[in-house]
């Protein structure tokens, strides 16, 4: 199963290199794997430095393989609250920042989830219609 995963992601990345550079040599590996029942989900990159990485997942009921393709665009700390919930002017600032991000970037923002103590932001490059998540937290002491 491995095997095939990192094939199908092989034959990804080669599908989508740039044709006017020559084809670079490079590996594809796993970095991390695990199997449910039937099921296989594995998150797999390469030596490329094109910040991409790829989410695999087997269906075994349909014999289906589903591929997700990721660029990391940023790492970014927020501060923490200490453990509280954000004022609304907090609140306010880190929308703002996603607002920055997404503009920066291109990307449109599709949702975010907002508990008070974190930011789950997935964030969609309309052009291109690949879909890039982008996680902004603030630590959550309790």
């Amino acid at each position: 199963m491995e095997n095939k995963a990192i094939e199908i992601v092989r034959a990804y990345i080669n599908e989508h290199l740039d044709r006017s550079d020559a084809t670079p040599e490079f590996d594809v590996y796993t970095v991390w794997k695990c199997k449910t029942l039937q099921n296989w989900k594995f998150l797999i990159s390469s030596s490329l430095y094109d910040g991409m990485y790829y989410e695999l997942t087997y269906n075994g009921d349909k014999h289906e393989w589903y591929l997700d393709a990721y660029k990391k665009f940023e790492n970014r700390c927020i501060p923490s609250v200490e453990g509280r919930r954000m004022t609304a002017e907090e609140r306010a600032d880190m929308l703002n920042e996603i607002q920055s991000i997404s503009e920066k970037y291109g990307f449109d923002v599709a949702g975010y989830e907002d508990s008070g103590y974190s930011f789950e932001v997935i964030m969609i490059r309309p052009e291109k219609l690949e879909i890039h998540e982008v996680e902004h937290s603030q630590e959550d002491n309790l």
